[in-house]
């Protein structure tokens, strides 16, 4: 998959397929995921997400041109599917689009060492947002989740 650490298994010669089906079922969360969210309610509603995370080590990497991402933020749910990204020339990954009637715009950047940065602008103002937002991020088994208090304009 992606650039993430490597998982390795023991295993004899006789049970390749096994091996394949074991190290696609890993699902880590991530080693640190934090977040900043600012939404604007005015006459333009939208959201900012940014937020910074690192695989875990028995991550076998993103690759978010080749999975599924998921992001949530609060009761806003969004899938954008496999496909959907585009890797670019400086390594970033990026998604312009509607999903669900929500227009999204979503830059995932390699820092190094397993260390990503995400950031996320939405035509929609999540709504019944209060402090302690969750947010959550998955890429392919990769995952996190952490509460955010939310800045309002």
């Amino acid at each position: 998959m992606g650039t993430g650490p490597s998982q390795q298994f023991a295993s004899d010669s006789s049970s390749p397929v096994l091996q394949a089906a074991a190290t696609e079922a890993i699902a880590g969360v991530f080693s640190a995921f934090s977040a900043q969210l600012e939404i604007s309610s005015g006459h333009s509603p939208g959201f900012e997400l940014n937020a910074k995370f690192s695989l875990a080590a028995s991550s076998n990497g993103i690759s978010p041109v080749a999975e599924e991402v998921t992001l949530q933020i609060g009761t806003l749910w969004e899938i954008v599917p496999p496909g959907s990204f585009v890797a670019k020339n400086n390594g970033t990954f990026a998604f312009e689009g509607v999903i669900n009637g929500v227009k999204l715009e979503v830059q995932i950047k390699p820092l190094g060492n397993y260390r990503f940065t995400l950031k996320a602008d939405g035509g929609v103002n999540p709504t019944a947002l209060t402090n302690h937002v969750n947010v959550a991020l998955t890429i392919g088994n990769d995952t996190g989740l952490t509460a955010v208090a939310a800045e309002h304009d």
